[in-house]
């Protein structure tokens, strides 16, 4: 831990730190106690966050929100939260008996393939009532719905952290952060898109392992989304009641999913367990439960006492147009699919082949990216047709050619840019245009002859494009990058200020070497009028500087990803 977030700890919240809990991808947990003796959690993120950068104002935002609805039965407490020499600190109520995913380990080690019925219905009614409290009273999505995130108080389930709890709007809220693969919908995936039903889905995905011990869509990325879209869940260990209200609920389209409620959606489990249990055992005696159907409940799969009930497989394929169809989806077969590695965290990501040339979000750490047609061994100009086939159409206003900036930024200098969507052209194209007016016409006739000028500038605009289809536009890119191409087109043109783009202090020495040299690489130039081997020099030092720039950016992005894995 940092010395100075140790001692803001201590002297100003007073805190006594205990052992660190956890570490996972963006922070790790400390136990602590308060002077009081109440116990609690210390949550810091692992790096400290740019105070500049807007996510770090997202996530201010969104501890916020969590401040303003604490106090509920089923819902963590957020006690405090400070930016401390630019780390996150959050102070959480602690959960003395650890996550379902730890009570699930304790039955499996116990012999038994998932948590007992009766005993995981209870905690889903708690989860239930968190989850309505945060979707239908204050309007607001968890979306990251998982057995970590459960946690146990006593026998009770809390729902736990929630710096992904995002205002829902109305009926689909924009999101800058998704939850994990396998929990989320397959709509989460999309840019734009995450429907009321989010928390639902992800609620009968946990149920389904808590129950069985299984992952319901499978560990495979490719086989997840695959299934996902198919309606294709694990669950043939569950009793028939069970899978008709699971399925219900994990159904691909979110229109189809129960619109009222994960408390009632529980609740409707528990009652068709409940009846079945009546009628398969009339002499079961009565217990406790949360719904007013009374009769025990069946136990969990692979324990003692469960019912001889044959539970035949599910089947996928049905006739067009019934209500079993409208209800799962259209199923998706695997050629449907591809894996393209994220930009930001360097993940393999699962895409569909409908998403190509569109724009979607990483499920492990909310990058936006294009699919690229290649994925699928397509060619550039392939879209997605109206069925299983591909047509070729223009390029669409979204999706800038490389090419034509190029060209224009040969021709205009600075058009490619403005082309490029950057509206610092306009400091290049306004003078060139004034120069060619002014002579006539001369000027421009003259720079096309320009090469090293004209070819350099062309590339860097098609490089732009490329990296904007890449990582998406700058404005859209979730984290800060230089761009590779700008610093080796800086460096090729004033030696050294690529180096400072890139954020080496050193380069304005090199840059100030550059001028005392200046004169000796203008009489080479002119030289070089007459006998073209005198360009040989300020050239091939410009090019293997701007090189030079290029890759120190490169490895820069590349070590910047490693770290966020």
């Amino acid at each position: 831990m940092d010395p100075v977030i140790r001692s803001f700890l201590e002297d100003q919240w007073k805190l006594q730190l205990g052992p660190r809990l956890g570490r996972g991808a963006f922070a790790e947990v400390w136990q602590a106690e308060s002077p009081q003796g109440v116990p609690c959690a210390v949550k810091i993120s692992l790096e400290p966050l740019d105070p500049n950068h807007p996510a770090l104002e997202r996530e201010l935002e969104n501890l916020r929100l969590v401040c303003a609805i604490g106090g509920h039965p089923h819902l963590v407490s957020l006690f405090d939260f400070a930016v401390v020499g630019g780390y996150l600190v959050s102070r959480w109520e602690l959960a003395p008996d650890g996550t379902l995913a730890d009570r699930l380990r304790q039955c499996q080690q116990a012999g038994k393939q998932g948590i007992p019925l009766q005993e995981l219905l209870r905690y889903m009614a708690d989860a239930a009532e968190g989850i309505d409290f945060l979707n239908r009273d204050k309007g607001i999505l968890h979306r990251d719905i998982k057995p970590t995130n459960l946690l146990l108080f006593h026998g009770r389930v809390k729902v736990g952290d929630l710096g992904l709890a995002k205002l829902a709007g109305a009926t689909t809220v924009s999101h800058s952060r998704v939850g994990t693969l396998g929990y989320l919908p397959p709509e989460a995936y999309e840019e734009e898109r995450l429907h009321p039903t989010v928390d639902l889905y992800s609620l009968a995905a946990t149920y389904v392992e808590l129950r069985t011990g299984r992952k319901p869509f499978g560990e495979n990325p490719v086989e997840i989304v695959r299934r996902q879209l198919a309606g294709q869940a694990a669950v043939e260990p569950l009793l028939p009641q069970e899978r008709e209200h699971v399925l219900w609920a994990l159904a691909p389209k979110p229109e189809v999913r129960p619109q009222d409620g994960a408390r009632k959606w529980v609740a409707q489990l528990a009652a068709a367990l409940s009846h079945h249990a009546t009628k398969t055992e009339p002499s079961a005696a009565t217990s406790p439960s949360p719904w007013p159907a009374g009769a025990s409940l069946p136990p969990a799969p692979g324990q003692a006492g469960e019912l001889e009930t044959p539970v035949p497989p599910p089947v996928w394929i049905v006739p067009a147009g019934t209500e079993h169809e409208k209800r799962r989806g259209p199923a998706v077969t695997p050629e449907l699919t591809a894996v393209i590695v994220c930009w930001h965290c360097g993940q393999q990501v699962t895409v569909l082949r409908e998403q190509v040339g569109r724009k979607v979000r990483c499920p492990h750490c909310g990058a936006l990216m294009e699919v690229p047609a290649s994925a699928f061994g397509l060619p550039p100009e392939a879209v997605p047709g109206g069925s299983s086939s591909y047509s070729a159409s223009g390029i669409s206003g979204t999706r800038k050619s490389p090419s034509s900036a190029a060209v224009l930024n040969y021709l205009f200098w600075g058009a490619g840019y403005l082309y490029a969507e950057r509206g610092w052209g306009l400091i290049l194209l306004v003078p060139f245009l004034i120069l060619t007016v002014t002579t006539l016409g001369l000027f421009m006739i003259v720079a096309w002859f320009l090469l090293p000028i004209g070819i350099a500038l062309a590339w860097h605009a098609y490089s732009l494009i490329l990296e904007d289809q890449q990582w998406g536009k700058p404005s859209e890119r979730r984290v800060r990058i230089k761009s590779p191409s700008t610093a080796a087109t800086l460096n090729y043109f004033l030696w050294g200020i690529g180096y400072v783009y890139a954020g080496r202090i050193w380069g304005w020495l090199v840059f100030l070497a550059s001028i005392v040299i200046y004169p000796v690489i203008v009489f080479l130039s002119l030289l070089g009028v007459v006998f073209p081997l005198f360009w040989v020099l300020p050239i091939g030092l410009s090019l293997l500087l701007a090189w030079h720039a290029h890759s120190m950016v490169k490895e820069d992005l590349e070590l910047k990803m490693c770290r966020l894995k």
